[in-house]
C-alpha cells in the first residue's frame, strides 16, 4: 500500500465530523478523534516528528479496521509503521529561524545531514542549528528542510593589567582581539588579535577561513603573525591549511607554512640566530561551549602541532624543530554554581637544534597565570591550570574565586584570587584580582577585560 494509504481509505469522509469518538491507534500510542481531518493532522505531525528520527513518517499502512460494541459504537484504527529508512536526500531545502532563504548553506547540510538540534560550524564553532528537520517528496525521490537558528558569537574584547615597574611608576599593558565567525551568515570566519606588553614589544595575529574551496570538498584558511620583542627580534610567520567542512563537528586543518626570524643588533649581542623555518602543520578544534564569557556547560579544545627544517647560515644543515600547543576548557554546574578548569600546555622539540628565546612559551598574566605579570616566564616547555568556583548572578554575570597554579620546565608556581564578570551597557566587563605566593596585598596583580558581543544567542 502506498504512503498515507489510510488517508485515501478515509477519503469518503470527506473531512465531515464522524458525530461519535474514534479511538486511532498508532504503534505507539492511542488517541480519540472525531474526525478525518484530525487524522490527517496527526499523521502530518507523525510524519515531522519520524522525519527529524531518520524515519519517513509518510509510510503508514492499515494493519486493521476495527469495531467495537460500547455504549455507542466505536471504531478502532490500527496502523503500521514500515520503519523504511531515509534515503540520502537529492532536494534541500534551507530556512533560518525567520523564513529567509540561505541558499549557500544547502550544500553542507546536503553533505554532512546533521540531525535534529546539530549544528554546522564556523572555525570549529558551532554557527548554525537545526531547529527543526523535515522529509517531503520530490519527484521520484525525497527532499529535506532544515529550519536553522544563528547561534555563533561574534566578539570583541579589550583586556587591560597593570604592571608596576621597578622605578615606581607602572603601566597598563594590554590587548585586543576581534572574533567574528559565521561572517554575514556564511559560515566564513575571521579573527584579529593585537597584543601590546610595551612601545617595543608587540604581536600581532590576523587569520580568515573559507569554509569550502571551489569544486573541492575542503574549506581553506590562510593565517599571518608578526611577532617584536624588545629590541630583540621581528618573527614573521604565514600558513595555508586545507580544513574540514563545517558540518563536521571537529574541525581539522593541516598545510604549510614559513616563518622568518629577524634578529636585531640587540639579539645578536645575545647570541641569537636568524633562520627560516619551513613546517607541516596539523590543527585539531571543536567548542560546545553555551556562553562565550560565562559558560554553565560544554567544553573547548584545541591542539595544535607543527614541526619542520632550519635553514640559516649559522646552523647545522639538519637541523629541525618542532612544536605543539594545547587549550582545552571545561565547565560544568548545578544550581547557580558552576566549576571551570582550563588546561593550557606547550612543549618544544628539536634535532640538531638548541631552542632559542623566539620559540618558547610564555606564561603568567592573564591568559595564564594571574597572579604574575604578562609574559613574565618563558620556558621551552611548561602547562598550567586555571581553575574556577563561580556563583552566577545572571546569564552574563557572576562572581567567582580562582587558584591557577602552573608547572614551567621544572618550577612550580602557583596564585590565588577574586573576580566579578559584571554587564556595562551593551558590554560584559571582568575583573580579576590576583596574588601569587610571595605577595603581600599591596602587590597583587589587577586584570580587566571588557567584552562586546556584537551578535548571538
Amino acid at each position: 500500500m502506498r504512503p498515507l494509504a489510510v488517508l485515501v481509505l478515509l477519503g469518503f469522509m470527506g473531512g465531515q465530523a464522524w458525530g461519535q469518538g474514534v479511538e486511532l491507534v498508532l504503534p505507539d500510542t492511542t488517541v480519540q478523534v472525531s474526525s478525518a481531518r484530525q487524522v490527517r493532522l496527526l499523521l502530518a505531525r507523525r510524519l515531522a516528528l519520524d522525519g527529524s528520527q531518520g524515519r519517513l513518517g509518510s509510510v503508514y499502512r492499515v494493519r486493521s479496521l476495527v469495531w467495537e460494541a460500547a455504549s455507542s459504537p466505536r471504531l478502532k484504527l490500527r496502523l503500521a509503521v514500515a520503519g523504511t529508512d531515509v534515503p540520502p536526500p537529492d532536494t534541500t531545502v534551507v530556512r533560518d529561524g525567520e523564513g529567509a532563504s540561505v541558499p549557500q548553506l544547502a550544500a553542507f547540510l546536503h553533505a554532512s545531514h546533521p540531525g535534529l538540534h546539530g549544528y554546522l560550524y564556523s572555525g570549529g564553532r558551532p554557527a548554525w542549528q537545526v531547529q527543526e528537520k523535515l522529509f517531503f517528496r520530490h519527484g521520484s525521490g525525497y527532499g529535506v528542510m532544515y529550519h536553522l537558528a544563528e547561534v555563533a558569537q561574534q566578539t570583541l574584547q579589550v583586556m587591560a593589567a597593570y604592571e608596576q615597574s621597578r622605578g615606581g611608576a607602572g603601566g597598563l599593558v594590554g590587548e585586543v582581539s576581534l572574533d567574528l565567525p559565521n561572517l554575514l551568515g556564511s559560515l566564513r570566519h575571521v579573527q584579529v588579535h593585537w597584543r601590546r606588553l610595551g612601545p617595543a614589544t608587540q604581536t600581532m595575529d590576523l587569520s580568515y577561513a573559507e569554509p569550502r574551496l571551489p569544486l573541492l570538498p575542503f574549506g581553506a584558511q590562510v593565517a599571518f603573525q608578526q611577532d617584536l620583542r624588545d629590541t630583540l627580534y621581528i618573527q614573521r610567520a604565514a600558513r595555508v591549511q586545507l580544513t574540514s567542512l563545517p558540518g563536521q563537528s571537529w574541525n581539522v586543518a593541516g598545510g604549510v607554512g614559513i616563518s622568518e626570524l629577524r634578529v636585531l643588533p640587540s639579539g645578536a649581542g645575545q647570541g641569537l640566530i636568524p633562520y627560516r623555518h619551513r613546517q607541516v602543520n596539523l590543527a585539531f578544534h571543536r567548542q560546545t561551549t553555551d556562553h562565550v564569557a560565562n559558560p554553565t556547560r560544554g567544553y573547548r579544545i584545541r591542539l595544535s602541532l607543527e614541526g619542520g627544517t632550519l635553514a640559516g647560515a649559522e646552523l647545522d644543515p639538519h637541523a629541525a624543530l618542532g612544536r605543539g600547543e594545547l587549550d582545552a576548557a571545561w565547565a560544568a554546574s548545578r544550581g547557580p554554581l558552576t566549576l571551570a578548569v582550563q588546561l593550557r600546555a606547550m612543549a618544544l622539540a628539536a634535532s640538531r637544534y638548541t631552542p632559542q628565546l623566539p620559540e618558547y612559551g610564555r606564561f603568567g598574566g592573564s591568559g595564564s597565570l594571574r597572579g604574575y605579570r604578562e609574559d613574565q616566564f618563558l620556558a621551552p616547555w611548561g602547562a598550567t591550570a586555571r581553575n574556577e568556583l563561580r556563583y552566577r548572578t545572571g546569564a552574563d554575570t557572576r562572581i567567582h574565586l580562582f587558584a591557577d597554579v602552573g608547572l614551567l620546565g621544572r618550577d612550580g608556581l602557583g596564585g590565588a584570587g577574586v573576580g566579578a564578570l559584571l554587564r556595562l551597557g551593551q558590554n560584559l566587563l571582568q575583573l580579576d584580582l590576583a596574588w601569587n605566593g610571595s605577595d603581600n596585598f599591596q602587590s597583587g596583580k589587577v586584570h580587566v577585560r571588557l567584552i562586546n558581543i556584537i551578535s548571538g544567542n
